[in-house]
């Protein structure tokens, strides 16, 4: 993916997040890999807090297909 969604400081570049779930097997649950990065559903939800109010819509798509 050409295209940064997230910064170094796990703040997210613009309004739209691209990533792939990936099971992690030390901790026994997944993460969410945004850029190449894993993250864990509290760093996701710590970054995403600063969007408390407003709508989320989540997508689901097969690894092979492309996404804007």
């Amino acid at each position: 993916m050409a295209k940064k969604y997230m910064r170094p400081d796990r703040i997210i570049e613009g309004d739209k997040l691209v990533g792939i779930i990936q099971y992690n097997h030390v901790s026994d649950v997944c993460d969410i890999v945004i850029d190449g990065e894993p993250y864990t559903w509290k760093e996701l939800g710590e970054s995403v807090s600063i969007f408390e109010g407003f709508k989320i819509k989540i997508e689901f798509y097969d690894v092979d297909d492309d996404l804007d």
